[in-house]
Order: C-alpha cells, then sequence, then structure tokens
C-alpha cells in the first residue's frame, strides 16, 4: 500500500465553518462521527485488501498480520484524533455560542436596568411637582392668609389714626 492514500485530499462543498453555523453541535457532532467511521471503514477495507495481497504475493502471514496490524493501529490513531478535533471544534463553537448569549443577557440586563432606573426617576420627578404644587398652594393660602391679615391690621390702623385725629379735634 503506497503513503500516497493516507494523504488524499478530499474537497468538500461546504465549508466546516458553514456546518458550524448551520447545524446544531450534535448533529454536527453525530455527521463528523459518522464521516470518520465510513472513512474507517474504507481504510480498513482497503487494509484487508492489502493483507490479502501481501499474503498473495509473499505467502509470508506473520509479515502480513503485522503490516496490517500497523495499519489498523495507525487508522484507530487517526480516527481517535479526528475525533478529538470534531470534540474541539464542538467545544468552541459551544464557548462561543455561550459568550454571544452571555453577552447579549448582559446588555439586556443593562438596558433593563437603565429603563428601570429611568422609571425610578421619573417617579421621583412625579413626586417632587406634585410636592411642588401642594407647597405652591399652600404658599399661596399662606399668602392670601397674610395678605388678609395685613389689610385687616391696615384697617385697624387707619381706623385708630382716624379715632386719634376725631379725638383730637374734639378736645
Amino acid at each position: 500500500m503506497s503513503s500516497l492514500s493516507w494523504n488524499r485530499v478530499r474537497h468538500r462543498s461546504h465549508s466546516c465553518r458553514e456546518k458550524t453555523t448551520r447545524a446544531a453541535p450534535r448533529e454536527l457532532h453525530r455527521q463528523a462521527i459518522e464521516r470518520i467511521q465510513r472513512r474507517f471503514e474504507q481504510e480498513l477495507n482497503r487494509s484487508q485488501r492489502d493483507l490479502q495481497w501481501a499474503i498473495n504475493q509473499r505467502n509470508d502471514s506473520s509479515l502480513a498480520r503485522e503490516y496490517i496490524e500497523n495499519l489498523r493501529l495507525k487508522l484507530k490513531n487517526d480516527y481517535n484524533q479526528l475525533v478529538q478535533e470534531q470534540v474541539e471544534e464542538i467545544e468552541k463553537y459551544m464557548n462561543q455560542r455561550y459568550n454571544e448569549e452571555r453577552r447579549l443577557y448582559k446588555r439586556k440586563l443593562r438596558k433593563k436596568h437603565i429603563e428601570n432606573e429611568k422609571f425610578h426617576v421619573e417617579a421621583i420627578n412625579q413626586v417632587v411637582r406634585e410636592q411642588d404644587t401642594i407647597c405652591e398652594e399652600k404658599l399661596a393660602a399662606q399668602r392670601s392668609l397674610y395678605n388678609r391679615l395685613l389689610d385687616e391690621q391696615a384697617g385697624r390702623l387707619r381706623a385708630e389714626q382716624n379715632l386719634q385725629s376725631f379725638d383730637s379735634l374734639n378736645i
């Protein structure tokens, strides 16, 4: 078996990034595992054919078994590495989603806090306006009372002055 078969590049119609944004992580993981299993089975079949070829060519079954065992070990390692890469990719995607959702939640929370503060300030301002109105009404009532008392006092003073001037004229 040539080493070129291990370096074969498969061209895909969609990039991995597009797949991570379109499908849910579990679906991505399932698809990746299925793809890896198919590749593993294909490589295993190829290795078994190579083993059969080696047995037929050399008639040395122990060497062929060792060769196929090495191929199986390499396939197993490649499979584990691919699975680990997929797990890391999904973890990265999940972390990005978590961070994005957390950032959006914080933004909404901040916005809600600002709205609550505005409502609280508006309520305080409304109470202050009502208190101002009440104070102005009380002040107007006191001013009216004070003016009336002043007018009464001025009337009494005029009456006293008139009485004194009348008494001084009568004397």
